[in-house]
């Protein structure tokens, strides 16, 4: 991703970048293979405080539960995230969801989708467990999951998963 300052990262300025973003340290785990020990202790001295514990949700929908906003704000990150992963790069997946997750909130400062929560819906997207299609009735991008029912954030009409 030309321009991003994410380029050719190490794995520990990988793991800095993305602990900045306040994310899980399961996540940065899973991206940059760092002893989780060593993470924690990374944390700490970035963000000035411990870092969040318990379990991540473990799909997409479940980051989606709650709030209108929210959900409108899950599936607006989706589209950029679809539009970032079509942008010639390197492919690594941390460097393109921070690149998409900068964007979203840039244009979205005061966001209540946190950075984990959009690691787990970039992984369901490309596992293709998610995707994004659009409201038959008024083109809105909707996040979508196969076999599920969806309302659309907009107009509020049905939509087939």
């Amino acid at each position: 991703m030309g321009g991003t300052g994410l380029d050719n990262l190490s794995p520990c300025i990988l793991a800095a970048e993305m602990i900045k973003r306040m994310a899980r340290i399961s996540v940065v785990h899973d991206e940059t293979d760092i002893p989780r020990g060593i993470l924690r202790r990374a944390y700490v001295d970035i963000n000035g405080v411990s870092p969040s514990k318990g379990a991540i949700k473990h799909s997409s929908k479940g980051v989606c539960e709650g709030t209108r906003v929210l959900k409108k704000e899950c599936a607006a990150f989706s589209v950029i995230y679809g539009m970032s992963r079509k942008v010639p790069g390197d492919g690594n997946h941390a460097r393109l969801l921070m690149a998409a997750y900068d964007m979203f909130k840039s244009l979205r400062k005061n966001s209540i989708l946190d950075f984990t929560g959009a690691w787990v819906i970039a992984r369901d997207l490309d596992g293709g467990d998610a995707f994004v299609g659009s409201c038959p009735h008024c083109s809105c991008a909707v996040l979508k999951w196969p076999g599920d029912m969806t309302n659309c954030l907009i107009c509020r009409a049905e939509i087939a998963g």
